[in-house]
């Protein structure tokens, strides 16, 4: 467990000035319980799509491990190693010997061949490593980086075969004595591919879980990071460790929503600049995650009252998912004005006003959130609110002014009516066009007038009997 958290932040205009927990605050590791799981054996699975289960990592160990020979191992080696470590953490890190099923790692891995498993233990069983922890008078520590006992030929090699290791003295005292620490979520290490990128990514959520204003960017050369992510320097090519690191950092940056809590942007070095610069955000812990706030009955009867600032009933988040919210407000503002009862009523002031007044939320559109309450996952919409939910240390609101989330989907654009234009019809015309008689006046020359030629003229007939007329 976590001790009171103990602030005192000054900021000026030069830097920023964080002073540290008193002793009689600080929580070493040996009182902590080290991973954050409600079931370590149905959650630390490959298949896990629900939740993110994490391990605490001391942070000496993050910034001083180095493997001294680890050109033989790849990314799935060392996420079996810090599965090994997890379960000694889980069974209690003061022991010199642990023990895991051959299935448990196989669900780790997502995989049905032990052969496999075996032939990774044959190569973690093999590498050496390097600390800076400066115990017993001795600044510089190194050893095995872990001792797995040999298989028993005699024995049955199935899936509850099982496997004992102990880990080295220096990392358990390490363990025992640590004051700060990174969570990180395992199930992303199986997901990585190369060893680089499970060394960085262990890295960058350290980096992640700093307070925000301590937080640096990670400005290093080309020769730090090789010593950070253990580059071997037996054939050191610069350009080929350029190429791995930005492997690793694709992989990294592949990562769903799930396994990856921060965001982080990485600028690699160019023709300006040796160094790497990369910024990494804080890490949002979830909500279903958080410890329940306190809650009396009187708060009870006004969180769980649904005629004041009445919502639909899709949009109300149930009454624990309130008190966790108000534990991480709680620790984010390092304020104990919040409770869960503000928590409830910012929530139903939002969506009110999203659904009476289209006023936005926390940045997002009032149609794409209450979309989003309908049709999506109340879950994720909540998570999303209260990782941007900030107050004052007086108790004031911070009204925020994020951009729209991922998980919201672009409308498609609304296209204008086609306007086709009328067909003409096509006058063929001649070839040879016959000019108009546009003659008037003395152009016609002169009129002469006459008798019109015509038939000849009419002569009258005689009278004549009928009966001289012929038959």
């Amino acid at each position: 467990m976590r001790a009171e958290t103990f602030t005192s932040v000054l900021v000026t205009k030069k830097r920023t000035y964080i002073n540290k927990r008193p002793p009689s605050l600080i929580v070493t590791g040996s009182a902590r319980k080290g991973i954050a799981a409600k079931d370590w054996t149905s959650e630390v699975v490959f298949t896990n799509d629900y939740n993110s289960p994490r391990i605490e990592i001391p942070a000496v160990i993050v910034r001083t491990m180095r493997l001294v020979n680890g050109e033989h191992l790849n990314g799935r080696d060392l996420a079996v190693y810090w599965f090994l470590f997890a379960t000694a953490r889980q069974q209690g890190i003061h022991r010199e010997r642990h023990s895991v099923t051959y299935s448990a790692v196989a669900k780790y891995l997502g995989i049905r061949d032990l052969k496999r498993i075996r032939d990774v233990l044959d190569r973690l069983n093999v590498t050496d490593v390097r600390y800076d922890c400066n115990q017993d008078g001795t600044r510089r520590q190194s050893g095995r980086l872990i001792d797995i006992a040999e298989f028993d030929p005699n024995e049955r090699f199935c899936g509850k075969t099982e496997i004992f290791f102990s880990l080295p003295a220096v990392l358990r005292r390490a363990v025992q004595r640590s004051k700060d620490y990174a969570m990180v979520d395992i199930n992303a290490l199986s997901r990585l591919k190369s060893r680089y990128a499970v060394t960085l990514y262990i890295r960058l959520c350290y980096l992640s879980g700093m307070y925000h204003l301590a937080r640096p960017i990670w400005n290093l050369s080309v020769a730090n990071m090789a010593q950070i992510i253990s580059y071997s320097m037996k054939a050191y090519r610069k350009s080929h460790m350029l190429s791995f690191v930005r492997s690793a950092i694709a992989e990294i940056s592949g990562l769903s929503k799930l396994h990856r809590r921060f965001e982080f942007d990485a600028v690699e070095p160019n023709e300006f600049s040796d160094e790497y610069q990369i910024i990494v955000g804080s890490s949002a812990k979830r909500v279903a995650e958080a410890t329940p706030a306190e809650l009396t009955d009187d708060e009870y009867e006004v969180v769980y009252a649904r005629n004041v600032l009445p919502l639909e009933a899709h949009q109300y988040p149930s009454v624990m998912r309130l008190r966790q919210a108000a534990t991480i407000v709680k620790n984010k503002n390092l304020t104990r004005i919040v409770s869960t009862r503000i928590v409830s009523h910012e929530w139903r002031y939002d969506v009110w006003g999203a659904t009476h007044y289209g006023a936005p939320v926390a940045g997002m559109e009032a149609e794409d959130f209450l979309r989003e309450l309908r049709y999506g996952a109340i879950e994720k919409v909540f998570d999303w609110w209260v990782d941007r939910l900030e107050f004052l240390p007086n108790g004031l609101r911070i009204r925020s002014t994020e951009i729209v989330p991922d998980f919201v989907a672009a409308e498609p654009a609304a296209k204008a009516p086609v306007v086709r234009e009328p067909i003409e019809e096509r006058v063929i015309e001649p070839e040879v066009v016959p000019e108009d008689d546009t003659r008037v006046g003395e152009e016609l020359g002169v009129y002469e007038y006459g008798e019109p030629d015509g038939p000849p003229t009419l002569v009258e007939a005689e009278d004549i009997d009928d009966s001289e007329i012929p038959d």
